[in-house]
């Protein structure tokens, strides 16, 4: 009896656990030809806008033993963690609302929880516990330090994953249409007249400049039916598109990105402003909520790990727009600032 050949995926045909366990129906849906190439494609832009949300950030003075990549991901992927002690050492961990919202809207109980199945229950915000045979409950002190992404409070993993799939779709779309520039002939034409018709065609293929046939009993207008399959080609401006859309991402992000990039020469616009001005709100969304992370451990446990940008900011100055430059006024030649924005 016969053995199958094991046949060997590469790492982009390999399904995902959460696919396989969506059941055989959907497998047989996603993992078709067209799907599955768009799926690589997905994976593709995910990676590459994880990997630069992942990289944005430096951390210092973090406490020994807590993984500063780690802390990037949990925040990406969650939106919210926490520091807390625990037998005498810290610990980071993803974080959950617990019992309670202050008046700013801010946890007081949360829960923290590891891969490895760990569960603790830590208080952001000073707490009253009862005490037998007292009147007067027991005021406790913070023991956690939480940590958000953002000041949004929301993980930035579902607003790539919306980028990522739209930059996929222009892909896959480019890739019909380049396909489409072969202009393949679709050939209607009787059985009688298939060895002619093939003939014609290989003729048509190699340019010749006369085509000769036996006209005698066929009529190649009648047995002959062409359909062209041609498509304008638009590729040019679909990447074009595509470049506008991963711009907008890497805004989002807060990371610097050029929407003029086609142009070689020194811009000077207010488009140029009107981006920078974007990039810079968005980092203080992430920067913010970092900054006050960098308090709330220096008030709970008297220690201060902070967060810094990876790469520094560049300003371009616009003298046609009244000399505006860097905000700080500390601008060098270049047009790039020596102010750390953290």
């Amino acid at each position: 009896m016969g053995q199958k050949v094991a046949k060997y995926y590469d790492d982009n045909e390999v399904p995902e656990l959460l696919d396989m366990a969506a059941g055989a129906s959907y497998m047989r849906q996603v993992h078709a030809r067209d799907e599955r190439y768009e799926m690589w494609q997905y994976r593709f832009w995910m990676q590459y806008l994880e990997g630069i949300a992942l990289s944005r950030f430096e951390w210092h003075d973090l406490p020994a033993g807590i993984d500063p990549r780690a802390v990037e991901f949990i925040l990406y992927r969650f939106g919210v963690a926490g520091l807390f002690m625990d037998n005498g050492g810290y610990l980071f961990a993803q974080a959950s609302y617990g019992d309670g919202m202050n008046m700013y809207y801010n946890p007081n109980e949360v829960n923290l929880t590891s891969p490895a199945g760990g569960l603790w229950q830590r208080h952001a915000q000073a707490y009253a516990v009862a005490v037998d045979g007292e009147d007067v409950p027991h005021v406790c002190a913070p023991d956690v330090a939480i940590c958000f992404d953002s000041l949004l409070r929301r993980p930035l993993f579902s607003m790539l994953k919306n980028y990522a799939i739209r930059l996929a779709e222009i892909d896959r779309i480019v890739q019909v249409n380049m396909g489409a520039q072969r202009t393949p002939w679709i050939i209607a034409s009787g059985e009688g007249q298939k060895k002619t018709a093939a003939r014609i065609v290989r003729k048509l293929e190699n340019n010749d400049q006369y085509i000769t046939y036996n006209a005698a009993g066929f009529d190649v207008g009648a047995a002959v039916q062409v359909l062209q399959t041609e498509a304008p080609y638009v590729s040019g401006d679909l990447l074009s598109d595509q470049q506008r859309i991963l711009n907008q991402a890497l805004s989002v992000m807060g990371v610097d990105n050029d929407p003029n990039a086609q142009k070689r020469e020194r811009k000077v616009s207010l488009e140029v402003l009107q981006n920078n001005e974007q990039v810079m709100l968005s980092r203080r969304n992430f920067q913010g909520a970092r900054d006050l992370f960098s308090d709330a451990c220096e008030r709970v446990f008297g220690i201060r790990p902070y967060a810094t940008w990876a790469a520094r900011h560049e300003y371009e100055e616009l003298n046609d727009l009244g000399g505006v430059g860097d905000p700080a006024g500390d601008a060098s030649e270049e047009g790039t600032s020596d102010v750390d924005y953290r």
